[in-house]
C-alpha cells in the first residue's frame, strides 16, 4: 500500500532523530482495533529512557479525560537502516473512537505558529493564539463564533468575580476534566502545557 510520510513537530523536528506523520492510502488499525488512515510516529529524543510518554498517556488514559491516543512501540528501519524505537500512536483528530464530535463542535488547539502552519485562527485581545483543527475550513461565521466564546471566557477569567460558582470560569470549562489534565501535564513537566502550541481542546457551542 502507498504510503504518504512527511515531518511534524515544532522544536522536535530540529532534533536528529525525526518524528513523522503517516497518510495511509486506506485506513487500517495500527494501534487497537480501529482503523484510520492518519497515524503517527513520535520519536521521543528528549526522552532518553522512552518510557515518558508512554507512561503520560497510560495514566492519561486512566482519568476521566474524555480521550488519550492509543499507542504502541516499533521499531523503524527505512531503506534498511534502523532509525530506532519509535511510539506509533493515533493522530489527534476528530472521528470514531477518536475525538468525538457533533456537527456544530469543533477541535482546536493554542498554537502561536498557526500563520506558519497555514492554519486558521486567530489571536484572543489577551494574546493566545487558537487554531481550527476540525473543521479544516472554516467560515467567517465559524471563526466569529469561536472567537466571541474565548472573549468571553477570557472576560470571566481574568475579571474580579472569576471565582463566582455560577458566573466564574466554572461555567466555561469542565473543571475536573482540566484538573486531570493539568496533573499529568505537571506529573511529566510537559514543556508543552505552557499554551503555546500543541495543547487541543474541544468545544460545543452552548456547552462548555
Amino acid at each position: 500500500h502507498t504510503t504518504e510520510v512527511r515531518g511534524r513537530g515544532n522544536s522536535s523536528w530540529s532534533w536528529a532523530k525525526k518524528p513523522y506523520k503517516l497518510k495511509l492510502e486506506e485506513d487500517a488499525a495500527l494501534v487497537g482495533d480501529d482503523a484510520h488512515d492518519e497515524w503517527v510516529l513520535l520519536a521521543n529524543y528528549g526522552d532518553r529512557s522512552g518510557l515518558r510518554t508512554a507512561t503520560a498517556f497510560a495514566i492519561a488514559a486512566q482519568t476521566r479525560l474524555a480521550w488519550t491516543p492509543k499507542f504502541r512501540f516499533v521499531d523503524v528501519v527505512l531503506n534498511g537502516q534502523s532509525q530506532g524505537l519509535y511510539m506509533l500512536t493515533e493522530q489527534v483528530e476528530e472521528g470514531s473512537d477518536r475525538v468525538e464530535l457533533p456537527d456544530d463542535g469543533y477541535l482546536l488547539e493554542f498554537n502561536k505558529r498557526y500563520l506558519r502552519d497555514g492554519e486558521p485562527g486567530f489571536r484572543t485581545k489577551r494574546g493566545s493564539s487558537i487554531a481550527f483543527k476540525d473543521p479544516d475550513e472554516v467560515t467567517k461565521k465559524q471563526r466569529r463564533q469561536v472567537r466571541g466564546a474565548g472573549t468571553r471566557f477570557e472576560r470571566v477569567l481574568y475579571g474580579p468575580d472569576f471565582t463566582d460558582p455560577r458566573t466564574g470560569y466554572r461555567a466555561y470549562i469542565d473543571v475536573r476534566r482540566f484538573i486531570d489534565w493539568y496533573l499529568v501535564e505537571e506529573l511529566f513537566s510537559n514543556q508543552d502545557s505552557n499554551f503555546q502550541s500543541s495543547v487541543n481542546f474541544s468545544w460545543v457551542p452552548g456547552k462548555r
